[in-house]
């Protein structure tokens, strides 16, 4: 087979602009593109493809590997062949309140306030840090009220009534 090496090919189709470094054999050759492609229609990359740096969904400055930005459309974002798409994801801290005693063998549910962004119907997820020894963490929610995260507490009963103590808890919601 005839090869061919070609040091630089500049192409412009429609808003399709690129710069590319061919090495190789023309038939099913790799290439590198060594300045920032541009286009208005749809980009299409066939195979692997290796990023040595980082890529913009929706920004031209990422601030990671892979950087999404915007909104995404009614369908939302889905991972993987099935589920639930996904809007909104939020990770932030609330405060726990404490300061109620909670009798033996007994759950107190309180609100978690301060969780900016949370909805009611989000599917929230809470690290419970510094729960009094006898106190189980047992539910998370989302509540009729934003920026609120209802959460359980759990009394085993063995140190008879305990007082939990303020704190502050993290949290991460999907929408």
């Amino acid at each position: 087979m005839n090869q061919k090496k070609i040091s630089t090919l500049a192409f412009s189709a429609g808003v399709l602009t690129a710069m590319a470094l061919l090495v190789g054999q023309i038939a099913g050759a790799s290439s590198t593109i060594s300045t920032n492609i541009s286009t208005g229609g749809t980009l299409s990359v066939t195979g692997a493809a290796t990023f040595s740096s980082t890529v913009g969904i929706g920004s031209t400055t990422p601030g990671t590997t892979l950087g999404i930005t915007g909104t995404t459309t009614t369908g939302g974002l889905v991972v993987g062949l099935t589920g639930n798409p996904v809007n909104t994801i939020l990770m932030g801290t609330c405060t726990y309140p404490g300061a109620t005693a909670i009798v033996g063998t007994t759950t107190l549910s309180q609100n978690c306030t301060g969780a900016t962004g949370v909805r009611s119907g989000d599917r929230v997820f809470v690290t419970p840090r510094g729960l009094e020894r006898n106190l189980i963490f047992t539910s998370a929610s989302s509540t009729a009220t934003n920026d609120v995260v209802q959460v359980s507490v759990y009394n085993t009963g063995a140190a008879g009534s305990i007082t939990p103590s303020e704190a502050t808890w993290s949290y991460m919601a999907i929408r």
